[in-house]
């Protein structure tokens, strides 16, 4: 059966968008990041009057921001390959929210372990990184044939080349 469309060729990409992320070719998650900590930052100040409000606790404030700010930058973030420079750009932003939330300065010399001890917010990057263990073991548990299995044992041919850092 002819439809009349001409077969076209598909045009091959760096990077693109799917559901949301950021997908790249060479599996640098930079701009993904950058996406997901602009987002979230949208979503923090849309929320600001309920950082300035003083007739919620802060543990009703630390709730509205886990469902409502912290999961937008851990959004896929099972996928990641993370590095120290994403875990400082994750947690930078975190600690700037979390000092907000508890209306604390920088004049008040209060270090970052502290601020996150008075939270009881667990970190951003063991949180990433139990995210990537979860979906490794949800991954283990599938049938064998189905894709994700296949794509974690697959070893691509060649030889693999030595990144410069």
């Amino acid at each position: 059966m002819h439809w009349g469309h001409r077969a076209t060729e598909l045009e091959e990409v760096q990077h693109f968008k799917y559901l949301g992320s950021y997908i790249s070719a060479d599996s640098n998650i930079e701009k993904e990041i950058s996406t997901r900590i602009g987002l979230a930052a949208q979503a923090f100040n849309r929320l600001r009057n309920v950082w300035k409000s003083t007739s919620l606790q802060t543990k009703t404030k630390l709730r509205i921001y886990n469902s409502n700010v912290r999961s937008v930058p851990l959004y896929a973030s099972e996928t990641w390959r993370m590095n120290k420079k994403i875990g400082s750009r994750l947690k930078g932003f975190e600690e700037r929210c979390l000092r907000q939330i508890s209306k604390l300065r920088w004049e008040q010399c209060v270090t970052n372990i502290k601020v996150i001890r008075r939270t009881g917010i667990n970190n951003i990057v063991l949180e990433v990184k139990q995210r990537h263990w979860r979906w490794l073991s949800h991954v283990l548990r599938i049938n064998k044939s189905r894709q994700p299995q296949r794509a974690l044992r697959w070893a691509p041919p060649g030889k693999r080349h030595r990144e410069d850092h």
